[in-house]
């Protein structure tokens, strides 16, 4: 008999569902704030002024509304739940040599991408590479400061204890892991708008999912995904082609080495 129940699967779902609206009213909240904040301090004239100064400070309001939910999670978890966010996403330490492995699999898996994505760029539709970069420029418009705020710092910790914490940590209760990896990495995919994104990030989020599975901890995701963002802010001007081709197998020698580090996890996780 099946150890996995409807009922569990369907409230683990829900849980997700959860998570999910969560975040995005707490994007609501920070637009709606950071508008006010706008509208009393620039005082645009018309509608049109408005809407394009809310666009201008969208990188901003990402960060603001990412560090709601990160708060946001920890005080419903602490007051609500009688524990502790670290807690309930699996925020635990984890060895230097399993972090050093997470920071490199980061890098040269971002590279991989690269590699991937330019050459497939003949067949990816013109309009998909558009939508891709039109996503990216209000990033690419602000400070170095702020991109690495926001891209490397941020984003990581936010969507980590969200995707991967939460999401991930509710639905391999419920269901087999692999199934409970594709499920939380598709919706991580999703989040990111775009057809391209969809795509790399999914792909992305299954790694991820993998190495929470492995290492019982969102710590080592949190480092490979700052390094997957880091590496992606410093390629911006290009790539030399035997850095690309050297990634390949250090990727494959960050996978290994995660496997090998976390052996003894093996027998918990089916």
């Amino acid at each position: 008999m099946s150890k996995y129940s409807f009922k569990g699967i369907l409230i683990a779902s829900l849980k997700c569902v959860l998570y999910y609206g969560a975040w995005f009213l707490m994007s609501f909240v920070a637009t709606y704030i950071i508008t006010l904040l706008i509208q009393l301090t620039s005082k645009p004239a018309t509608k049109e002024e408005l809407t394009a100064l809310v666009e201008s400070k969208s990188v901003i309001i990402a960060v603001f509304s990412n560090a709601l939910s990160i708060v946001g999670f920890a005080i419903f978890y602490s007051k609500i739940r009688n524990t502790t966010l670290f807690e309930r996403a699996e925020i635990r330490p984890t060895s230097f040599k399993v972090g050093l492995n997470s920071a490199t699999l980061g890098i040269s898996s971002q590279i991989v991408i690269i590699l991937i994505l330019n050459s497939l760029l003949k067949v990816i539709p013109k309009s998909w590479q558009d939508m891709l970069s039109d996503q990216n420029a209000p990033i690419l418009n602000v400070s170095m400061a702020m991109q690495i705020v926001y891209t490397v710092i941020m984003a990581p910790l936010l969507e980590e204890i969200l995707f991967r914490g939460l999401m991930l940590g509710a639905l391999k209760k419920e269901m087999p892991s692999w199934v409970a990896i594709a499920i939380s990495a598709l919706a991580f995919g999703v989040a990111h708008g775009n057809p391209i994104g969809i795509i790399y990030a999914t792909l992305f989020g299954v790694l991820l999912g993998w190495v929470f599975i492995r290492t019982k901890s969102i710590l080592p995701c949190i480092i490979l995904h700052m390094g997957f963002n880091a590496t992606a802010l410093a390629c911006e001007g290009g790539i030399p082609y035997i850095i690309v081709i050297l990634a390949i197998p250090v990727a494959i020698y960050g996978i290994v080495s995660i496997y090998k580090n976390t052996k003894e996890n093996e027998g918990d996780n089916k």
